[in-house]
């Protein structure tokens, strides 16, 4: 019976250090786009959950557009792909617009990094 307890202990312990892996690496940004020429640096500006100039980055980025704005920097618009039975969704709810829909703009300043 004692050693029922301690393979079942065993395992348990196993199993949360797993989880806790997961949950590690949960949190490093992934790289979506590597370049292939050493010339060529591509960087990530912002992941879905980051927090930008008080706006949270909602859903999973699914098209983006950008142009020049008038201060010389850049307005970078962001739909976002969100369930309709996400919470988020429900931030959105409109009776005037279409219900759902979740375009986030940035402006990046060119002085910024």
């Amino acid at each position: 019976m004692k050693l029922r307890y301690k393979v079942a202990a065993v395992v348990g312990i196993a199993a949360l250090g797993t989880s806790a892996n997961m949950a590690v690496s949960g949190l490093a940004k992934p790289e979506y786009i590597l370049s292939t020429n050493s010339a060529v640096t591509i960087k990530s500006l912002i992941h879905a959950g980051d927090l930008k100039t008080g706006t949270v980055v909602r859903g999973i980025p699914d098209g983006m557009g950008a142009y020049k704005n008038e201060n010389g920097g850049i307005s970078l618009l962001s739909v976002h792909e969100i369930p309709s039975y996400s919470p988020l969704a429900q931030l959105s709810k409109s009776e005037t617009s279409q219900w759902g829909v979740s375009i986030t703009k940035f402006n990046i300043s060119p002085v910024s990094k």
